[in-house]
């Protein structure tokens, strides 16, 4: 197969054929009629299309740059906390080299990086990312100074768990948008695949009460009055909620509908098994909805038929009988069902607010750091049942104090908003179930990669459908640089055989 570049358009000629092999930062492809413009309608600047030349497909820097993405996407999925420690490397525990404090998925993620953007011009390259993603870069740089600040103040200890949890995912989201689309794919359905063993592990483990890995809180064997599975991620609620997550965007995969339906059953087995009452009550909530749309709709356009209402008849009637058999087979003593109620857990929730019982107005104000929120829990335990604080948003406004935290409010708000525009409906599901899952404990004000899978989440769903989209709509398969393995924006020609 030989390629032969497009020759005709507002940028042919050689130097843009080299141009067009590269990345375009917004998302622009080609098609008839949209000649220099990005996807949201703006017009590609000379920076924007320039930037890519050393990410042209068939490099050895692209391909390096996602192998090693592809690596750090592997080892935030399996090195769990627990795990590290378990090996001796104390990454999450108090004390130790300050090397190991860095989860090993960074270095990957900034080798990543750098091998993608270092050849580049780096202050076009930033233009660029700025005017297609705005949010990610003051996110970034809010993150930056806030972690500057929290170090100024209380230490490195302040800091420690911004690198990991609030700013690596801006890294990940800039070198995934470095990347042809043909990676990001890539990227996603691995990342499905790892989810879906976890999953399978930890049913596994709920089945057999007993652990694949130790279990560890701060360097602390952990034991629970009832058993929850903690799988290769290390924590029954860190699995719940990026299965629940990841169950939600599954629909995307709708030319693997027999591997996308075995990973959706897998993964809602297994938040049986996670023990999360909120994940579990989360997607039952969107299942149920979900299907109660689709219902209505089909009768509205009259698309019903008898094997669609034998279908719904079948889910409806004999549903408690599937879940019935599924508790059977896992056990009864899953803690979703032994504590479906109010308990001293969800009481914590609550019981948290109260720790502004104890803080100053310039505590308040310029935050109290690590030491002071563990004095404000000894404090609350004296006369609640509170053993740690399960809310991120709290955690960071003691941590930040108010001033910063607006401020992080504001990007975050942002970032979250760039992850729900465009793309599909599963995708902007995934991304307010992650909030609703992340904001029901600590995850994000700890030491924690949840933000990261997120946001690989969502750049590789929303490129598999891209690709998708071209392979199966009979114009894009008609326009210029429709041959989906030729990756992002840069597919600017055609395929033919070879004159051999």
């Amino acid at each position: 197969m030989t390629y032969i570049p497009h020759s005709t358009g507002p940028f042919s000629g050689p130097a843009a054929d080299r141009r067009r092999a590269g990345w375009d930062p917004a998302g622009a492809h080609w098609r008839p009629g949209n000649h220099g413009m990005t996807s949201s309608g703006r017009r590609i600047g000379a920076e924007a299309i320039r930037i890519p030349e050393a990410l042209a497909p068939k490099t050895w820097r692209k391909e390096f740059a996602g192998a090693t993405l592809l690596l750090a996407v592997v080892a935030m999925l399996t090195l769990s906390d627990s795990f590290l420690f378990w090996i001796g490397v104390n990454y999450a525990a108090p004390g130790g080299n300050v090397l190991v404090k860095l989860h090993p998925s960074t270095y990957l993620q900034i080798l990543a990086f750098l091998t993608a953007t270092v050849p580049l011009n780096p202050v076009t390259y930033m233009a660029a990312i700025t005017r297609a993603h705005p949010s990610l870069t003051i996110h970034g740089l809010v993150m930056v100074l806030t972690m500057a600040y929290c170090t100024w103040r209380f230490g490195i200890s302040g800091a420690a768990f911004i690198n990991d949890s609030l700013l690596m995912p801006v890294v990940l989201a800039m070198t995934l948008y470095a990347l042809p689309l043909a990676w990001r794919r890539r990227v996603f359905i691995v990342a499905i695949a790892l989810v879906t063993l976890d999953s399978a592990i930890g049913i596994v483990e709920f089945m057999t009460r007993s652990r694949l890995i130790p279990y560890y809180i701060n360097g602390l064997p952990h034991e629970e009055p009832l058993f929850r599975a903690t799988s290769l991620m290390g924590h029954p609620l860190k699995n719940a909620a990026i299965a629940a997550t990841f169950l939600c965007v599954l629909p995307v995969l709708r030319d693997h509908r027999f591997a996308a339906a075995t990973a959706a059953a897998v993964i809602a087995v297994s938040l049986l098994a996670f023990g999360s009452r909120t994940a579990f009550m989360v997607c039952g909530a969107i299942g149920a909805l979900w299907l109660a749309i689709w219902y209505v709709r089909a009768l509205v356009r009259r698309e019903f038929s008898y094997v669609k209402l034998a279908g719904v008849s079948f889910l409806v009637l004999l549903g408690p009988v599937a879940v019935g058999l599924v508790l059977l087979a896992l056990g009864p003593e899953s803690r979703i069902f032994e504590n479906l109620f109010w308990d001293t857990s969800a009481q914590a929730r609550t019981l948290a607010f109260k720790v502004f019982e104890r803080v100053t107005l310039p505590e308040l104000l310029f935050g109290l750091g690590p030491e002071g929120i563990v004095r404000a829990i000894n404090y609350l335990k004296t006369f609640t049942t509170l053993t740690d604080i399960e809310n991120f948003w709290i955690l960071l406004l003691l941590n930040f104090g108010l001033i910063n935290w607006l401020l992080f409010l504001f990007s975050f708000g942002g970032l979250l908003l760039h992850l729900l525009r465009g793309g599909p409906v599963p995708v902007k599901i995934a991304v307010i179930v992650f909030l609703i899952m992340a904001s029901s404990n600590n995850s994000l004000a700890v030491k924690d990669n949840s933000l990261c899978l997120l946001m690989l989440l969502v750049i590789g769903a929303n490129a598999y459908a891209k690709l998708a989209e071209r392979r199966y709509s009979p114009s894009a398969a008609s326009a210029p640089g429709s041959n989906s393995r030729r990756g992002f924006a840069g597919s600017r020609g055609t395929m033919a055989p070879s004159p051999r």
